[in-house]
């Protein structure tokens, strides 16, 4: 994902959200009622889901919830601590910098950018949680236009929904899967991650598995539980789905092993539409992306290898 280009988004989610009313009453019912803390106790949902997403935890801990409002600040707080830490060492490679061979088919990864890698996914989809349970804590008593549901699925929820028979057990979960597994297998330049010696095969096949986590939950509750939701509810159901799809594509830039903006517009376009399908809930959603993420990256790390710290070079 491009930061860049997310905090661009971000910024202006923000602005519409001032821009609109809010469609609740007017009573707040937070701890805090300060002129600074409006920001935080507000009823308007989509200003309440951009300052979730500004300062996770902020608008639970303003809202009575002290612990899920530390919780949510602490991890995102903890994650971005320890990006900043890693990005700042010397054999870091920037995303910008990533090495690639000459046939772009491959990257290398050390130790360094492992961990930086990894902090970013928790701090980042930590937002992204964090603004769609705000989201949806206001939005509890709201009135949807074009059939759309308030969301109700709690985040802890979301993350036991890859490994529910539930949900891996509907055609339309395990076809793609398949579909998608059956590509990625017999295809011989697929896209593969070499490391070098300081960091093993088993280190980034547990964070393949354990990273992807976040990026499922995070992903689907912030463009499908928040964006879709309330494109939907403003544009109806196939106009809000088409704007979800291309913003969720718009944040891919399909550099390296990343889906380019029109692979990941289709798929958020079915992402999008299995959440209308099942009454806005996600966790279809979110098994399917978790599992897609994942056989992409057991492809990518079994194509790759090991290799020497001293074959790495940088161009500055």
């Amino acid at each position: 994902m491009k930061l860049k280009l997310f905090f661009g988004l971000m910024f202006c989610g923000l602005s519409c959200a001032w821009g609109g009313g809010s469609e609740l009453s007017s009573g707040q019912t937070g701890y805090f009622q300060t002129p600074a803390a409006d920001l935080f106790t507000t009823d308007n949902a989509n200003v309440a889901a951009m300052s979730g997403l500004l300062l996770p935890g902020s608008v639970q801990f303003f809202d009575g919830n002290f612990l899920t409002g530390l919780s949510y600040g602490g991890t995102a707080l903890a994650g971005m601590a320890l990006y900043g830490h890693y990005s700042d060492k010397d054999d870091y490679f920037e995303d910008d910098d990533e090495l690639f061979s000459d046939a772009l088919k491959e990257s290398y990864i050390n130790k360094t950018t492992f961990n930086a890698d990894m902090a970013q996914t928790v701090f980042l989809n930590t937002m992204f949680a964090s603004s769609y349970d705000a989201y949806k804590r206001k939005s509890r008593h709201r009135q949807f236009n074009h059939g759309v549901i308030a969301p109700g699925e709690d985040i802890k929820d979301l993350w036991q929904a890859p490994f529910k028979f539930e949900q891996l057990s509907k055609p339309s979960t395990y076809v793609p899967l398949l579909l998608f597994a059956a590509y990625v297998s017999s295809r011989d330049n697929v896209y593969a991650i070499r490391r070098s010696g300081d960091i093993s095969s088993g280190t980034l096949y547990a964070g393949n598995f354990a990273g992807n986590l976040f990026t499922g939950v995070g992903e689907e509750a912030f463009f499908r539980g928040y964006v879709n939701t309330e494109l939907s509810h403003q544009l109806g159901e196939n106009l809000g789905l088409a704007a979800s799809s291309v913003l969720f594509g718009a944040m891919h830039s399909g550099d390296g092993n990343q889906a380019s903006f029109g692979e990941a517009a289709v798929i958020g376009g079915y992402l999008g539409w299995l959440h209308q399908k099942n009454n806005y809930n996600l966790s279809q959603g979110v098994a399917l992306h978790y599992w897609f993420n994942v056989i992409a990256g057991l492809a990518e790390l079994h194509h790759g290898g090991q290799v020497p710290i001293f074959q790495y070079s940088v161009e500055f």
